[in-house]
């Protein structure tokens, strides 16, 4: 009888230990399951979120363009109605001839017709230099 006891005890030890490690796999397949849920989960977050952060600065560049001082001049000119006359004429263009147009002003203004000798003063009433030549 002793030597059914002992065999029955490690029957059920060793029993018990397989049924452990077997609850144990089932447990630890589930937490794997739900790591790879997670996983996947937090992969796809990710992804949503840089697609969002892209469309955010597709739309901040629409906005910016939209709404710059080049749309806002080229907006000028069409309605100006200077594009159907001179078809080539950008904002670009425009900027130029007008900054050329105020420094030929300006210079005009400033030394005369002829670039340094102003018109109003006669050359003959120019006072001489103090400066004859002496050191």
């Amino acid at each position: 009888m002793c030597g059914m006891n002992k065999e029955f005890f490690l029957g059920a030890i060793f029993g018990t230990s397989f049924l452990g490690f077997c609850l144990l796999y089932l447990r630890m397949g589930k937490v794997r399951l739900l790591s790879r849920l997670l996983n996947r989960t937090r992969e796809g977050m990710e992804a949503s979120a840089r697609q969002r952060l892209l469309a955010d600065r597709i739309r901040l560049g629409e906005f910016e363009r939209r709404h710059s001082l080049w749309m806002y001049l080229e907006k000028q000119l069409h309605y100006s109605g200077l594009h159907i006359r001179f078809p080539n004429l950008t904002v670009e263009k425009g900027i130029a001839v007008v900054l050329f147009c105020e420094v030929l002003v300006k210079n005009v203004w400033a030394f005369g017709l002829w670039g340094g000798i102003p018109l109003s003063v006669d050359p003959g009433h120019i006072p001489e230099s103090r400066h004859d030549g002496e050191s």
